[in-house]
C-alpha cells in the first residue's frame, strides 16, 4: 500500500497508512476513500467461491452512484481455482 486510505466497514472506520491492513467479510458494504494529497495504492486479496471465476467481485452499492466517474485503476494479477486435496490420513 501506498498513500493513505479512509474505511468504513459493519461499523468500524479504519484510516490506514502504508503496510496497514483491513478486513472485508463479503456480503458488508465498504467504504473506501484514498488520500486526496497523495497518490495512493493497494493490493486486495480475496478467497471466493468459484462461481466468481473471470469476474469482478465489487459491486456500486446505490444506484446513483453507478456514473460517477472515479480516477481509479484496476490490474488483475492472478485469478485462478485453488484445488484442496483430502489431507485425511486416518486408516493409513
Amino acid at each position: 500500500m501506498s498513500g493513505s486510505f479512509h474505511v468504513e466497514t459493519a461499523g468500524q472506520v479504519f484510516d490506514l497508512s502504508p503496510g496497514e491492513a483491513w478486513f472485508e467479510t463479503g456480503p458488508d458494504p465498504v467504504f473506501a476513500a484514498s488520500s486526496k494529497s497523495e497518490v495512493s495504492y493497494f493490493i486486495r486479496l480475496l478467497v471466493l467461491p468459484s462461481d466468481f471465476l473471470g469476474r469482478r467481485s465489487g459491486r456500486t452499492l446505490h444506484k446513483e452512484d453507478e456514473d460517477k466517474v472515479t480516477p481509479s485503476t484496476t490490474e488483475l494479477f492472478i485469478d485462478v481455482p485453488i484445488t484442496i486435496q483430502n489431507t485425511n490420513v486416518a486408516g493409513r
